[in-house]
């Protein structure tokens, strides 16, 4: 939840100085077409959805007092209060939710006038909560906003939680404490898959048996176009079992380096001790390549010990298809299916106690985990009961926002963005 430097303004004006509440506050929704921030002060500032078949233009009303905030809350063990919204429901009629334009991306708390009606646009905007994607309410279906809150946390900051749900029960009750901070990671690792393709393990050569390795050439079936003097990383991943991916042992390759994931998590290391076999083409044509004489040096590539070639576009292209030097390593069993992708190299976000005497605390259905310093290189942060003392990180979204799972972080190519 985010709130606005002008609802703060609201707040301590009608509470300090006296200034008269409006009659009605809106919850109204947003698209993502234009991203609030504190700065938001009026609605004019964003997007609203488009009207018709059961969300109206301006919104669901609300009126000041305990029907509509049914929840106010005092909470001295956390040092914070919160008041919560009554819960809000659209069913979409006879078409979806939006009408037509993009999705339903923010719910957005604003005030109105006093005495008389503002345009929809003049509404100061107060606090904003994220849906974290763009949501489509099809025919039939309820979008339910449950128990929508606003917390404070001391006079000088404010924090919050929301559930948000189409067609399902609300999730539990959060708490993050105040003390996490953030900081972006100039260093790139691999990270979004641009493109992939497969190619059969199991018909690769022993790479003890002459002749030990094979040119695989794995086509992609949408060629990417690539930036001129950017980075981008080549990485094979067998189903099971484990390959051995062809390397000089000198590390000749001026423009990449070579990285290891030892865990497939998203944690890379970088090695400059030798560099993989590699060659990209555009329809046929090679353009970037690392090439090299002699079979007998490679590294092993895995499900759980995943390695990358990076390598720097020379000029602007379209990658339609990569060749790799592979081969079943002799020690283990058919490697499988093994996917060859192109990724982007993006920066990451670490976080930490702001405070180094109180740890960071995230508190689910009452139950309070000390959360563990750490860095992240996925898209997304997020928090699961399976490692409840640490963030993790991923590029799929359907994986940090699973069932138990909680989004705390965006990682925008190293900037980090706050989404709890």
């Amino acid at each position: 939840m985010l709130w606005t430097n002008r609802g703060k303004f609201l707040l301590l004006a009608w509470v300090f100085r006296g200034e008269p509440l409006p009659d009605n506050f809106y919850v109204m929704l947003a698209t993502v077409d234009n991203v609030p921030t504190e700065d938001t002060n009026i609605f004019d500032e964003l997007t609203e959805i488009a009207d018709g078949k059961g969300y109206t233009e301006g919104g669901y009303e609300l009126t000041p007092g305990t029907t509509d905030f049914d929840v106010v809350t005092e909470d001295d063990t956390r040092d914070r209060a919160l008041v919560q919204i009554k819960d809000l429901t659209w069913t979409a009629d006879e078409g979806t939710i939006p009408d037509s334009g993009n999705g339903i991306r923010y719910a957005v708390l604003t005030d109105d006038s006093e005495s008389s009606a503002l345009a929809t646009g003049e509404r100061q905007v107060i606090a904003v909560w994220d849906m974290e994607t763009d949501r489509v309410v099809t025919n039939g279906n309820v979008l339910s906003l449950t128990d929508l809150e606003l917390r404070m946390v001391g006079l000088g900051g404010a924090t919050g939680t929301d559930s948000i749900t189409e067609g399902e029960d609300a999730a539990p009750p959060l708490w993050l404490s105040p003390n996490l901070g953030w900081v972006g990671v100039d260093l790139k690792n691999p990270g979004v898959v641009l493109c992939s393709g497969t190619t059969d393990g199991d018909t690769l050569p022993l790479d003890n048996a002459p002749p030990p390795f094979d040119d695989r050439e794995i086509t992609f079936d949408v060629p990417v176009a690539l930036t001129s003097g950017t980075k981008y990383a080549i990485v094979p991943i067998p189903v099971t079992a484990v390959i051995s991916w062809a390397s000089d042992n000198v590390g000749a390759y001026a423009d990449g380096e070579l990285y290891t994931d030892s865990g497939g998590d998203g944690t890379w290391t970088i090695s400059t001790i030798l560099d993989f076999y590699f060659i990209t083409k555009e329809s046929g044509v090679v353009k970037d390549s690392n090439t090299f004489v002699g079979d007998s040096s490679y590294f092993y590539s895995a499900p759980t010990l995943v390695r990358a070639q990076t390598f720097m576009a020379s000029s602007a292209y379209d990658i339609s298809s990569v060749v790799v030097r592979l081969a079943k390593n002799s020690g283990f069993g058919d490697p499988g299916i093994v996917t060859v992708s192109i990724r982007e190299m993006t920066g990451g976000v670490s976080w930490f106690a702001e405070d180094e005497i109180n740890p960071i605390i995230f508190t689910v259905n009452g139950s309070d985990y000390e959360i563990t310093s750490g860095t992240s290189y996925g898209k997304y942060i997020y928090w699961s009961p399976a490692s409840p003392t640490s963030f993790l990180g991923t590029n799929d979204l359907e994986v940090a926002t699973a069932t138990g799972c909680y989004l705390v972080c965006t990682n925008n190519d190293g900037v980090p963005s706050p989404e709890y």
